[in-house]
């Protein structure tokens, strides 16, 4: 029988690999280690001390006073050690997989951050491609703003032209009525439509209501001209040289119109000033007329 009853002394066996050991050897002979001390109040399957009166070892069950033969020893520290490898498995199990998540997370984040990175990137050039359409888009606005300008600033020059035009030959006719009364009326003495004039001021008076509607009318465009003419001081490109010459004749026409606005419409002096004074002007305003006229063409 594999086991033997309480008080019955069973063999030592080795702690270490199991070989049975005889009372007078203190040492393993297979494997050198040192022979365990067993006692009737140790179990001997566990080794558990076993109190007086203990038939079962209170820990494993084992009946007090019997030993496991070698063999029953050997498997038991197989399924031992068995336990212990599958302990360590389960966990190592836990450690790989928290290993695998992490490098998942660190994969998924690096790719997500590279998606965003791309994202931004690709939000950028949106909007610099976007920044520089409207740059584009903004300087061809302009391109045709300042080419409207061009072509309106061109427009009142050709208005203000027509309007010194139309005045200039209505100041004209004033002008030669004056002289001709001045002349014939006082200065000869002849009657003009059965009215004679003893004094300067009556035959340029004379000569002034015979052309009171021009006279009006060249009054009245006064403002006009002067509107245009200030209108057209500022050019809408200064480094435009056709404009900056536009200019220019504008300003010397409009100086020439004065002079013969004044001459006609309010005669002063001698006969011979007056007379050289219009005809004075009438030259300069034609001239200026002329080159204006050029330049817009």
């Amino acid at each position: 029988m594999e086991e033997e009853y309480q008080g019955i002394k069973a063999p030592s066996l080795c702690e270490s690999c199991g070989t049975p050991l005889g009372d007078d050897e203190h040492f393993c002979p297979k494997c050198g280690a040192p022979k365990p001390v067993v006692t009737q109040n140790t179990c001997g399957k566990c080794g558990t001390v076993l109190l007086e009166g203990q038939e079962f070892c209170p820990k494993c069950g084992q009946r007090a006073g019997l030993a496991l033969d070698s063999n029953v020893k050997s498997s038991i520290q197989e399924f031992n050690q068995s336990i212990e490898k599958s302990k360590k498995k389960s966990k190592s199990i836990p450690i790989i997989i928290a290993a695998v998540v992490v490098a998942l997370i660190g994969v998924t984040g690096f790719l997500v951050h590279k998606d965003m990175q791309a994202k931004e990137v690709a939000r950028l050039a949106l909007i610099e491609q976007q920044r520089i359409e409207e740059e584009q888009a903004r300087i061809e606005a302009e391109k045709l703003q300042m080419q409207e300008n061009i072509r309106v600033y061109r427009q009142n020059a050709a208005s203000f032209v027509a309007h010194v035009t139309e005045s200039a030959i209505k100041m004209e006719k004033i002008g030669n009525s004056v002289k001709y009364y001045w002349y014939t009326g006082y200065i000869e003495g002849k009657s003009i439509d059965g009215e004679r004039y003893s004094s300067i001021d009556d035959a340029i008076e004379g000569g002034m209501s015979a052309q009171y509607t021009n006279v009006e009318a060249v009054k009245e465009a006064r403002a006009t001209v002067d509107e245009f003419y200030n209108a057209l001081l500022e050019v809408p490109d200064p480094n435009d040289q056709q404009l900056q010459e536009l200019k220019l004749g504008v300003k010397d026409l409009y100086s020439s119109y004065q002079d013969m606005y004044g001459c006609t419409t309010d005669p002063t002096g001698s006969y011979n000033s007056f007379y050289e004074e219009l005809n004075n002007s009438i030259a300069n305003i034609t001239k200026n007329l002329q080159t204006l006229n050029l330049l817009l063409k």
